[in-house]
This record gives structure tokens, C-alpha cells and sequence, in this order.
């Protein structure tokens, strides 16, 4: 009716079929080229104390910050005016993504052993961007 739809079931689990294994052939290669162990998924990768408080207050500040959206929004609909882009949680996971990446990526850099491990989190970081870029721009939910 208004040149969107939502999209169904099926178009997201491709998404996340597609998304994950570009994601795991991504990884595979970097690992590969760039000599680093494998990590395991969802482990907690704190490199100290400093690094687990920032990620800590990182984590903690976006769910501050989604609630918040979430109550602006939720009263900007009831007046019928346009939800904030910014405030969508779609967006802030974005952002959070990129902003946990980099701290970890700054921290790598400096604290890791591997000197490489940096490499690899900003590698993984440009290629997770683009992905959702091509998917978003190509309109990758239209049927």
C-alpha cells in the first residue's frame, strides 16, 4: 500500500542463511591470510580488566539508549508524527556493533598478542558493513 512491505519468514531466514555464511567464508579466508587462531563464537573476547569495564558500560549505555528510543518513539507515533531514524533499534545495534568492534579492534591493537588480531576485527567489521549495505540497497526483502 505505501511501496513497503514487510517482509516474511522466508526472506529473513535467506537473509540469515545468506548473512551467515558470508560471514563464515569471510572469516575462514581472513583467518587463513592473516594467521589467527579460531574464536569461538559468542565467547567472551576481553583482552583485561579495562577492556571488559569499557565493553561493560558500552553494552549497558545501549540498552539505556534503546529504552529511551523506544519510550520517544512510541509517543512520537501516538502524536502521528514519524519515528527518529536514530532511535530505531535497528540503527542503535548497528552502531553498537560498530562500536564494540572498534574498541575491540583498539584494544587488540595494543594488548593482543597476535599483532594481527586487529586486522581481523576491523576486516570482519568493513565486510559486515558491506553486506548489510549491498542487502539494504538492493533491496534484498522485496518480493
Amino acid at each position: 500500500m505505501f511501496g513497503f512491505e514487510l517482509p516474511s519468514w522466508m526472506d529473513i531466514v535467506l537473509f540469515i542463511v545468506v548473512f551467515l555464511f558470508l560471514m563464515t567464508i569471510f572469516g575462514a579466508v581472513m583467518r587463513r591470510w592473516l594467521g589467527i587462531e579460531k574464536r569461538k563464537l559468542f565467547f567472551d573476547t576481553t583482552l583485561n580488566d579495562h577492556h571488559k569495564k569499557i565493553d561493560t558500560r558500552l553494552r549497558d549505555s545501549f540498552i539505556v539508549l534503546l529504552i529511551i528510543g523506544y519510550l520517544i518513539n512510541s509517543t512520537r507515533m501516538d502524536l502521528n508524527k514519524d519515528p527518529l531514524l536514530f532511535l530505531e533499534p535497528w540503527f542503535l545495534i548497528i552502531i553498537m556493533i560498530i562500536s564494540n568492534e572498534l574498541v575491540q579492534a583498539y584494544m587488540e591493537r595494543k594488548y593482543a598478542k597476535n599483532p594481527n588480531d586487529y586486522l581481523y576485527t576491523l576486516s570482519q567489521l568493513v565486510f559486515f558493513l558491506l553486506i548489510i549495505a549491498v542487502m539494504l540497497t538492493t533491496i534484498f526483502f522485496s518480493t
